[in-house]
């Protein structure tokens, strides 16, 4: 399992996070890729393997590919939403409409990114994650499509990058269950660059 946390300021990364709950949570720094990778955090809970990518809301998105895509991480912070994770537990998530967007730039990055891969596999299974994730979201959750569009405007995500989203989504078909596939509600948002 991989969760992205993001934190306010480099600082609280480095000294409450890195220095003090990690260590003294048994997580230990790795790299997923030796070459492309930036240090993660991880430990086995009950025989998976929990990662945590922490980013700093100081420091926006880096646009690595060249997608020209913006993606200031305190947007997080704007649109969370608290949502229940069990045993009266809450955790503050991004809201629907922005969590595609950032599904579908991530996904078009790694894509990007994979054919410099040392270990391919890695990003293989993200690309399909995201694809299977973004099917879902658009085709169960019912997303507001005049949001959607926004943080399409806001980011930079544009006619081209979905198109290029489609294509990856197509090559890995078998991320949707049959008679549940989200690529139709994810070519549907291509309608919202029609006007």
């Amino acid at each position: 399992m991989d969760v992205d946390l993001i934190f306010p300021t480099d600082s609280f990364i480095e000294h409450m996070m890195k220095k003090t709950y990690l260590p003294a949570n048994g997580f230990q720094e790795f790299k997923l890729d030796p070459v492309l990778g930036e240090p993660h955090y991880g430990k086995l809970v009950d025989g998976d393997r929990v990662i945590f990518d922490m980013i700093s809301a100081e420091t926006p998105r880096e646009d690595s590919t060249g997608m020209g895509v913006r993606v200031d991480w305190n947007w997080v912070y704007e649109s969370e939403q608290c949502m229940p994770i069990g045993n009266g537990a809450f955790i503050n998530v991004p809201e629907l409409e922005f969590l595609i967007a950032l599904k579908i730039i991530g996904c078009i990055s790694r894509d990007r990114k994979l054919m410099h891969a040392v270990d391919p596999n890695y990003y293989r299974s993200k690309i399909w994650k995201d694809c299977y994730d973004v099917g879902n979201l658009t085709s169960h959750l019912d997303p507001d499509k005049g949001k959607i569009h926004s943080y399409f405007a806001k980011t930079g995500l544009g006619k081209s990058l979905l198109q290029e989203f489609l294509v990856i989504c197509g090559e890995q078909s078998d991320a949707f269950v049959e008679g549940e596939s989200g690529i139709e509600g994810v070519e549907g948002l291509l309608a919202l660059f029609k006007k």
